[in-house]
């Protein structure tokens, strides 16, 4: 199933989930009517005439013919009369809006899967939206902004999953209990076996061509390091007296990782693909004292088997 990703916040708002009136341009919103009515022919006589005059420019002739050809029964006939309309009003180069549908709709329609991450800090009001869909094995929702007179009934293969972290940071909050209730809820721990970090690391990498020992040696390479971060041996600060924890999460092993699976492609070797990633990821948090240590740590753990030729990489 196709997944959409919603990255809610404090500002999302109902145009975000359920989408809204977009400014569209009125020749643009012209062709993309014309492919769903050629779709819809049966036969192709009328195509080619309409299709000479959308390329000649004469784009009220082209409206004209497919109103002729539509079937009266036809949803494309409605949008087609209200385009003729605008290009009366206004010049062909002018905008105008036109109702677009967010990411849930088309889910809900189409039968994709839909992930709200961060669900928690959008706001109650907006989460309410979700009431319809959650409700019931028939989950319907209204578009009253766009004028339909029928609800859209909720596809038999439609998921909604929310993501969010416990409610113990500025701005996050439990989301309300009518809508938590609807989930099945699932706390996920953070990882600390060895074993997922390499389920990790090899899903990363899998597509390069970086020998599968290295997925062992990134593993054994942030392991170490978070234990030095623990015992306050890598701070943000140099002096004794104001050491300031830092912290390396899983997000900073994957922006290393995909940072390497990136630049494999650019035809840069992995030896020197690796080195750079996990110095940029791994160096941002770092007092500048201490980049030679996780320097040195990059090359005895992750890149022993190339150290006479490592020797020369040095980013201070």
């Amino acid at each position: 199933n196709r997944l959409h990703v919603i990255n809610l916040s404090q500002q999302s708002d109902a145009v975000d989930l359920l989408g809204g009136y977009k400014p569209f341009d009125s020749v643009l919103l012209l062709k993309q009517i014309y492919r769903d009515f050629s779709i819809e022919q049966t036969t192709n006589d009328h195509i080619e005439e309409i299709q000479k005059s959308i390329q000649s420019k004469r784009y009220k002739e082209a409206i004209k013919l497919m109103i002729k050809y539509t079937d009266k029964n036809s949803p494309l006939k409605n949008q087609l009369i209200k385009l003729r309309e605008s290009f009366k009003e206004k010049n062909k180069s002018s905008l105008i809006f036109r109702f677009v549908e967010g990411s849930l709709v088309q889910a809900l329609r189409n039968g994709d899967w839909i992930l709200l991450d961060e669900i928690n800090l959008a706001s109650s009001e907006t989460l309410q939206l979700l009431s319809g869909i959650l409700e019931s094995e028939q989950g319907t929702i209204w578009l009253a902004e766009r004028g339909d007179k029928q609800p859209i009934v909720r596809h038999e293969n439609f998921r909604l999953f929310g993501c969010m972290n416990p409610a113990s940071d500025v701005g996050k909050r439990d989301i309300p209990i009518g809508i938590r209730n609807r989930f099945t809820e699932l706390f996920v721990d953070e990882c600390d076996e060895r074993s997922e970090y390499i389920i990790i690391v090899d899903k990363y990498l899998n597509q390069t061509n970086i020998p599968k020992e290295y997925i062992d040696r990134i593993v054994t390479f942030y392991i170490d390091i978070q234990t030095k971060v623990k015992n306050f041996l890598l701070t943000s600060s140099s002096t004794s007296t104001n050491r300031i924890s830092i912290t390396y999460s899983l997000r900073t092993l994957c922006r290393a990782l995909r940072y390497v699976a990136t630049t494999q492609w650019s035809g840069k070797s992995y030896f020197r693909a690796l080195f750079e990633g996990f110095c940029l990821s791994f160096f941002s948090q770092l007092d500048r004292s201490y980049y030679h240590d996780v320097q040195k740590l990059i090359h005895q753990i992750i890149l022993r088997k190339f150290r006479r030729e490592n020797q020369n990489y040095h980013l201070i």
